[in-house]
């Protein structure tokens, strides 16, 4: 939850609450799970009937401030937009996930048009739920995504994506752990590709990048490669991370795009509908 962030495709990160429950294999090695184990920022549980704890005041004053800066013209990574990952220690559409924090958190994203807030979720069937009741066409500042790291839930979570009204719709690829090759991307707008990160990755082979880089070029989705991970293989070999970051720290999730291969250092933006 910070004005500033490493994660490539994003520029800002926050969240409503702490506190989520796993919902399908992505969720084996959650980052947000381990930090709040070592932080306990809820007393450092985790999982089904465990709190989700509202953050703090001061965090939820962070996102006005930006406004006001990007309405004045700063802009991100993608050099248009000041992009606000939201949820990253939490799922928004989490059903356990308190009902008047997530209203606040609409009225929050209503009153901050000079954001744009990225919300991926591995819970697209709680959508006509949760999103609010003005939704309509979507919100022009909020981009939807979706999770989607094997075939049963790429499948069963991109027809929900695409059948739910939004401004731009992305996948989130990541981390992917088997090949999609039968995948449809019409209606999606952007797709975010990656290895799993941490000492338990989960092999990544840079072959599955290749599929659906190959599909977006057929459906016109943005293409965009975040990291091998920390397990990449290539041919069924180990694929190796062999420069170090440009700040010259080792580049153990392979985040760094001189590490990618050729054909795969691509970092697409994508345009809204």
């Amino acid at each position: 939850m910070a004005k500033t962030t490493s994660i490539a495709y994003a520029d800002s990160t926050w969240s409503p609450w702490v506190g989520c429950s796993h919902e399908s294999p992505a969720c084996s090695h959650c980052y947000a799970e381990a930090q709040n184990k070592f932080r306990k920022w809820n007393g450092g549980t985790w999982g089904p009937g465990t709190p989700r704890k509202v953050t703090a005041h001061a965090s939820w004053r962070n996102p006005i401030r930006w406004n006001h800066e990007a309405a004045l013209g700063v802009c991100g990574k993608d050099g248009q937009h000041w992009i606000v990952f939201v949820g990253d220690h939490c799922d928004i559409f989490d059903e356990e996930g308190p009902t008047d924090v997530r209203r606040e958190m609409w009225e929050l994203i209503r009153a901050t048009p000079h954001l744009t807030w990225l919300m991926l979720t591995k819970r697209p069937q709680h959508f006509s739920q949760y999103l609010p009741a003005d939704w309509g066409p979507g919100y022009e500042n909020v981009w939807l995504g979706v999770t989607a790291e094997n075939r049963h839930h790429a499948h069963q979570r991109l027809a929900i994506l695409r059948n739910t009204p939004a401004k731009l719709r992305f996948a989130s690829f990541e981390p992917l752990l088997e090949d999609l090759h039968d995948l449809n991307l019409d209606g999606i707008d952007w797709a975010i590709v990656g290895g799993e990160s941490g000492g338990k990755a989960r092999p990544f082979d840079l072959a599955w990048a290749h599929t659906i880089k190959a599909m977006c070029k057929e459906s016109s989705t943005k293409f965009f490669f975040k990291q091998t991970g920390a397990n990449p293989f290539e041919d069924g070999n180990e694929f190796k991370i062999t420069h170090k970051k440009p700040c010259g720290k080792r580049d153990v999730s392979g985040t760094y795009i001189g590490n990618f291969p050729i054909d795969l250092q691509v970092q697409s933006w994508p345009s809204m509908r």
